[in-house]
């Protein structure tokens, strides 16, 4: 039986989103969890502040979160999250309207959760696959290929999946699902704003983020952080002579933004 230690407190972080799905990073030794860097917030942004120590060594404070680095990513086979459904408010929470059926909802649903995260570590040619296992109720250890914890904007859409997850049934296509996710007003919004940088990775095309120009790491979320590929291939493609066929190879395609943009929701 995994044990879990979890004496960060939320109340010292100042959060933007404050209830429903919340994360936070842990170490794992043998069967013992423990929450690191911060208490376990419904504000995903913190763990971009996580990432960003951990892969650069600077230390980054924020909103009550001071992220140093711990090694946290390095010698290990993948990262840790813990996740639990969060009252609403960090200084005195109050259980909103949903709250006992989205923890049901959490602990029915963890297979669908993985099922649509292991979609697209298929898609993006991920090594390993996403694992939720239930540590007591209402708190789960998410284990995670450590491709997700190399840039803030990874980070940000694997949060963003995971929290969008929990409501789906497991059934019909992955991309018509996020396309008519309407259960939450503000993730409905952010899948809508990142429509064309998925059509980017599916292209097989991830970004580079270097996070040692990375001046504000807590913005720098998968709606935030800019693609640079697509200006440079932009670039690129205007030198072309017009008489010129040029290859369709997968950038080429990733810049037919009127059509690939729209067809990501069509991908199986």
């Amino acid at each position: 039986m995994v044990k879990l230690i979890n004496k960060l407190k939320r109340s010292a972080l100042a959060e933007g989103r404050n209830y429903r799905l919340g994360f936070a990073f842990a170490t794992k030794k043998d069967n013992i969890v423990e929450v690191v860097q911060h208490g376990i917030t419904a504000c995903k942004d913190f763990l971009n502040d996580v990432v960003y120590s951990q892969n650069t060594g600077k230390p980054y404070s924020i909103y009550g979160c001071k992220a140093t680095d711990i090694g946290l990513f390095k010698n290990v086979p993948a990262a840790y999250l813990v996740i639990s459904v969060l009252k609403k408010g960090a200084k005195s929470p109050k259980v909103y309207e949903n709250y006992l059926t989205d923890i049901k909802k959490l602990e029915s649903n963890t297979v669908n959760i993985e099922k649509l995260l292991h979609y697209f570590e298929e898609k993006f040619k991920v090594d390993g696959r996403t694992k939720i296992e239930k540590i007591r109720k209402n708190y789960y250890l998410v284990t995670l290929p450590l491709f997700w914890t190399q840039y803030t904007y990874l980070i940000s859409l694997y949060t963003l999946l995971t929290r969008v997850a929990m409501f789906w049934d497991g059934t019909g296509e992955v991309m018509n699902y996020l396309e008519k996710f309407n259960n939450d007003s503000e993730d409905m919004m952010y899948l809508k704003q990142i429509k064309g940088k998925l059509s980017i990775m599916f292209s097989g095309s991830i970004p580079i983020q270097d996070l040692n120009k990375c001046s504000s790491p807590h913005y720098e979320g998968i709606v935030a952080f800019k693609f640079p590929i697509i200006k440079q291939k932009v670039e690129e493609v205007k030198i072309v002579p017009a008489k010129i066929d040029v290859p369709k190879t997968s950038y080429a395609k990733a810049l037919d933004i009127s059509s690939e943009f729209d067809k990501v929701w069509e991908v199986s």
